[in-house]
């Protein structure tokens, strides 16, 4: 039993120090760390647990029940890289400043948009299986998707009780997703945290990602009447 709780431990740091590119030096970038792993999980409610207001960004967006919303996600976290640049303390604050790649999920996401609605649109497509068409335009869109990089910064603060936990914001969960969460909000005209992500990332001069047509398409149960 002994040798396969030390297997199984060793097999979490491994994927650990695969997703952050080092093995971290502290309980901040620990804590950084967990969050990305648990976004490569898809273990949500653990990620929302090590923030200030453990407020549930995915929510709504991930359903586990929709073979193609899997798809993506999985695709995130597949292609999800997280190497930590620095990290220091000064009091009852912290900060750990990570370099991140991933794909730019928001183009991704705005070219499956645009090619669907021509599929949607094309006459003689009636009755055609528009999940399929849509698990197979992620395919390609993934294959052939530019990458997404992003000097991210998580802010650590320290409560009364003494325990320290990420201060949230948006546009971190953003950088790791590739841009998906803005696209998100825009398409469900949520536009304050659309803008709050953009105006966060133009403070920190990072590139915001393209332009984004306004058809939701987050659900995969396409049908065509």
């Amino acid at each position: 039993m002994k040798r396969i709780l030390t297997l199984f431990l060793s097999i979490v740091m491994c994927i650990g120090m695969t997703a952050c590119g080092s093995k971290p030096k502290n309980k901040y970038e620990e804590y950084v760390l967990s969050f990305v792993q648990d976004f490569q999980t898809q273990n949500f409610d653990a990620m929302y647990k090590l923030t200030s207001d453990q407020y549930p960004y995915f929510q709504g967006m991930y359903k586990p029940d929709e073979e193609n919303n899997v798809k993506l996600f999985k695709a995130m976290a597949k292609n999800l890289k997280c190497e930590i640049v620095e990290s220091s303390e000064n009091g009852n604050e912290a900060t750990v400043k990570a370099h991140i790649t991933t794909l730019d999920f928001a183009k991704i996401m705005s070219n499956i948009s645009s090619r669907l609605m021509v599929e949607y649109m094309t006459p003689g497509n009636t009755g055609k299986d528009m999940d399929k068409v849509f698990s197979g335009i992620i395919d390609d869109e993934i294959k052939h998707a530019d990458k997404k990089e992003s000097d991210t910064v998580f802010n650590f603060v320290k409560d009364k009780k003494g325990n320290w936990t990420l201060d949230s914001n948006v546009a971190i969960y953003d950088d790791i997703c590739g841009g998906y969460l803005q696209y998100y909000f825009q398409q469900n005209t949520l536009g304050k945290y659309a803008n709050e992500i953009k105006e966060k990332q133009q403070s920190e001069t990072r590139t915001t990602g393209p332009s984004i047509s306004m058809w939701p398409i987050f659900s995969s149960s396409w049908q065509q009447t």
